[in-house]
């Protein structure tokens, strides 16, 4: 199945005048946006894995690869990374496109920092309003998810990483 230019760009991470980088669970795609038939398949570690490109063409992607190796990380980290975190006695978690929140205590201040993730168990260190010391916290995102009737096993297989996030003007978690 061929697709079209704009396809390929809106399914892209980062489009230059020239190439489209597309972000994959384990690869890296860029296609030459002046002749769609040429592809070059990148590893996560840089190693050419498949090409339809000539060795002049793949140099000049492989420099594409190298000179937006930040950015590509940077994506990577948000595709996989969940943010979690409070507003007033509410527990907020968000990854992607999805969004939860629950209740949280009442005496609940804010979440200071994740110290395990492990597939859905969230264990944070925890201020509340009637103590003075952070206590630990376990939170079951597993249990929730499966509660708001999600396919847990889905969600979390992606998550690789769960951060502290802060709340931006919308009412919405993002990165610190």
């Amino acid at each position: 199945m061929t697709r079209t230019k704009e396809e390929i760009i809106k399914s892209s991470i980062k489009v230059t005048d020239k190439y489209a980088i597309e972000l994959y669970e384990s690869f890296i795609r860029i296609t030459d946006l002046t002749k769609l038939n040429k592809v070059v398949i990148f590893t996560d570690d840089g190693t050419l894995c498949g090409t339809t490109m000539n060795d002049y063409e793949i140099k000049i992607a492989y420099t594409c690869l190298k000179e937006n190796k930040d950015f590509i990380q940077k994506k990577k980290r948000e595709l996989s990374c969940a943010l979690f975190g409070s507003i007033g006695h509410y527990t907020l978690f968000s990854f992607k496109d999805l969004k939860i929140k629950m209740c949280g205590g009442k005496d609940l201040e804010y979440y200071d920092n994740i110290i395990t993730w492990d597939h859905g168990l969230i264990t944070v260190m925890t201020k509340y309003s009637h103590s003075t010391e952070l206590i630990e916290e376990y939170v079951d995102i597993e249990s929730a998810l499966i509660d708001f009737g999600f396919n847990s096993d889905a969600i979390l297989m992606q998550i690789k990483e769960v951060r502290i996030g802060k709340l931006n003007k919308y009412g919405e978690l993002i990165e610190q």
